[in-house]
């Protein structure tokens, strides 16, 4: 087996675990867990409801991220997590 080959079976495997995020100042494109933006959610709705939020990279990453705009790049095909951003939806 290729090295191409090995590569596009990584990024296969990487894809169902996965959600695309699109950066709109950029049009970058950021791969992240698919429980990241579950978890970003739930830590914002505890700092809102006055709770305590564990420090978690993950989180951190995803919060710089919607602070820039981030949104799914493709919503209907991951199910709708976020609901920010005004492009691709």
């Amino acid at each position: 087996m290729g090295l191409r080959d090995r590569l596009r079976r990584v990024e296969k495997t990487a894809e169902g675990d996965t959600v695309v995020l699109v950066l709109p100042d950029t049009g970058e494109e950021v791969r992240v867990p698919f429980d990241a933006p579950m978890a970003w959610a739930v830590a914002e709705w505890r700092r809102e409801t006055g709770q305590d939020v564990e420090p978690d990279p993950m989180v951190d990453r995803m919060t710089e991220l919607m602070a820039r705009g981030a949104y799914e790049k493709n919503p209907d095909q991951d199910g709708r997590i976020l609901s920010g951003g005004s492009g691709g939806h």
